[in-house]
């Protein structure tokens, strides 16, 4: 049996932190998958990445976050966006039934 490629979710991929991880994780051969406020690319030369997809919208939009979490899974969320304690368990509740790990930064 083939080894299963971990999914990651880089939530503020186009941020500084955001940008330097998605790169990483997609040189180590990691599927991964960004959400940003932020219409510019976030990977340079993204498209040379088949292992990379980057979204764009408000995904405080309950309703938008969820059409898009709709049939997905991730083994990793990393959150780059939190503002306060609040924010950061209602963030949990939208992702805890769809990610194996959950990282807060």
């Amino acid at each position: 049996m083939k080894n299963r490629k971990k999914k990651i979710l880089i939530v503020g991929s186009c941020g500084n932190i955001g940008r330097e991880l998605c790169l990483q994780y997609v040189k180590k051969r990691y599927l991964v998958e960004g959400i940003s406020f932020n219409r510019k690319s976030t990977i340079k030369n993204q498209k040379n990445f088949k292992n990379f997809k980057n979204f764009n919208f408000d995904y405080r939009n309950k309703k938008i976050l969820k059409k898009f979490l709709k049939k997905k899974y991730f083994d990793i969320v990393i959150n780059l966006i939190i503002h306060n304690k609040k924010q950061a368990l209602h963030e949990y509740d939208l992702f805890k039934n769809i990610v194996s790990r959950y990282i807060l930064i």
